[in-house]
Order: structure tokens, then sequence, then C-alpha cells
């Protein structure tokens, strides 16, 4: 998990989208605006993630760190839907 994360973190720098380190199991992406589409595209791509409206942090959404593989799938969603 914690190779993964830093994985992560190094995407997430790269494409210039903010984030809160942890040291937990899951990361919160910070889209800074509402994430609502991002998480409804994620999902039409195949990718979970947890909104955190419930929170009234409405530009976050929670991502677990997975497996290399499902978070290379993830990166390059989030670019693809970024563009």
């Amino acid at each position: 998990v914690e190779n993964e994360k830093e994985f992560l973190y190094k995407e997430l720098i790269n494409i210039k989208v903010k984030y809160l380190k942890t040291h937990t199991n899951f990361i919160l992406i910070n889209m800074e605006q509402d994430s609502s589409t991002v998480v409804k595209e994620l999902l039409h791509r195949g990718i979970i993630v947890r909104p955190l409206k419930n929170y009234n942090l409405n530009s976050f959404f929670r991502l677990t760190v997975g497996l290399h593989e499902q978070n290379v799938k993830f990166i390059n969603a989030l670019k693809e839907i970024l563009k």
C-alpha cells in the first residue's frame, strides 16, 4: 500500500491534482470544484470512488489504494476526464 500511495502521489502531482497525504489505505483527492462529474465519469469507466459531499467536502472524493494495475487505470482515466 505504501509503495502504491507514493506512485499515486507522484502521478497526481504530475497532472496537478491536489490531494491529502494519509497514513491510511485511501487518499482524499481535491478537484477544487464540485467533484460529482469526475466521480460519475470514473464510475462510467468502472472505477468506484467515494464522494465526500455528506461531509461538506464537495470538491473531494476518496480513493482506496489498489493494486498497481488498478491505480494505473485510475490515473489514466482521470487524465482522460480532465482533458
